[in-house]
């Protein structure tokens, strides 16, 4: 996810208080507020005005981040872009969003999703087809079988050699702002007019 730091130039620039004395003890920055893609950061320094007088300031920014606290428990925890496994296959569940993988690729709501609304998704993966948009024909080239989810650290799976009649994996992606899945091509695929469809 892209993380922006928003701010204000004079803490950016560093500048002290006005009036602060040179080697006056700094003061770390805590964070006094979080959400589901943010957290404030904040800081009070101290220090004297032209007129002797002792004031203070606070200086803050926010830190945005897609998917950088989930709630749990009553209180908002850091998300990590990580995948555990468990004995029926592999678990994310240290975001707003929740993934279950299956073992075998082959099994029907191999994906279970839940979102953090708590919406609930469940998905497989069926084969891979071409599809003519001009005749609306499609014609399925290969189909998922059997496969062992191989777990790849800190947020993968690889399902390696997933499909019947081609060479191709299916890897899943686990990170803090959303979940991918992707079909990767061990082998060039037989063109389209092998099945009777048009490639321009």
């Amino acid at each position: 996810g892209l993380t922006v730091l928003l701010s204000s130039i004079q803490t950016q620039l560093g500048q002290p208080v006005p009036g602060q004395e040179p080697g006056a003890a700094d003061v770390s920055y805590t964070i006094t507020e979080r959400g589901p893609h943010h957290r404030v950061w904040e800081r009070v320094t101290t220090g004297t005005d032209a007129d002797s007088n002792a004031v203070s300031q606070t200086n803050s920014y926010t830190e945005l981040e897609t998917g950088m606290h989930y709630w749990e428990k009553g209180q908002w925890n850091e998300s990590q872009g990580v995948i555990e496994s468990y004995p029926d296959g592999a678990i994310a569940r240290q975001g707003g969003h929740k993934v279950i993988l299956a073992n075998n690729l082959n099994t029907a709501g191999a994906i279970d999703l839940q979102m953090p609304d708590g919406q609930r998704m469940r998905s497989h993966v069926l084969g891979l087809s071409y599809f003519d948009p001009a005749s609306w024909k499609s014609v399925l080239i290969a189909e998922v079988k059997d496969c062992q989810g191989q777990l790849v650290p800190p947020n993968q799976v690889v399902y390696p050699n997933a499909f019947t009649d081609l060479l191709a994996d299916v890897r899943d992606t686990y990170t803090k702002g959303g979940f991918e899945q992707d079909v990767i091509l061990q082998e060039c695929p037989p063109l389209p007019e092998e099945f009777g469809l048009d490639s321009r």
